[in-house]
């Protein structure tokens, strides 16, 4: 059985117009708590624009926050349709390194997807059982980390094989705009 990415995403997409600032954006980022703002001209998807786009992009122009998102985002995005499967929408973000993408069907944007809403996949009832607890005699297992994307796993460490260094007291922080 194939999985439509419909099933995993997020239905309110945050969203910017083409015309508005960058300083717009990173308030709006901050403000949303997010990293990925989808561009809009009208109602159409002109691009996308991450707070990387911002740090590189503006920072590049001496930090110039009046600069328009449409001369700075990403544009003609990589998109996908609700009923695309979930394998081919995570193998074309995987090729072209994005950790998110607008869902648009029938030309108007109905959602966005990212990685993280994969995090929804184990409170479905067809998941697959939680892996039960090792005893507390197991020998530790190594911890297998992933970006969720196929082809990205890392395999570290358990704590208990990791050296363990003490610090120092962190210096007091200083607030820079003060």
């Amino acid at each position: 059985m194939r999985v439509a990415v419909a099933e995993f995403i997020s239905a309110n997409p945050v969203t910017i117009r083409a015309a508005q600032s960058a300083r717009a954006a990173a308030k709006l980022m901050r403000d949303r708590k997010t990293e990925f703002l989808i561009v809009l001209d009208g109602e159409d998807v002109l691009g996308v624009i991450t707070a990387q786009d911002l740090a590189v992009r503006v920072m590049a122009e001496n930090g110039a926050g009046h600069m328009r998102i449409d001369a700075i985002c990403t544009r003609d995005p990589l998109v996908a349709s609700p009923t695309d499967p979930l394998v081919d929408v995570l193998d074309r973000m995987r090729e072209r390194d994005v950790g998110a993408v607008p869902i648009v069907e029938d030309g108007r944007l109905v959602g966005v997807f990212s990685i993280d809403d994969l995090g929804t996949v184990r409170d479905r009832p067809d998941a697959a059982p939680a892996t039960p607890a090792p005893s507390a005699d197991a020998a530790p297992q190594p911890v297998v980390v992933s970006a969720m994307l196929p082809g990205n796993v890392r395999t570290l460490p358990t704590a208990k094989n990791l050296p363990v260094a003490k610090s120092a007291p962190s210096p007091p922080r200083t607030d820079a705009s003060a």
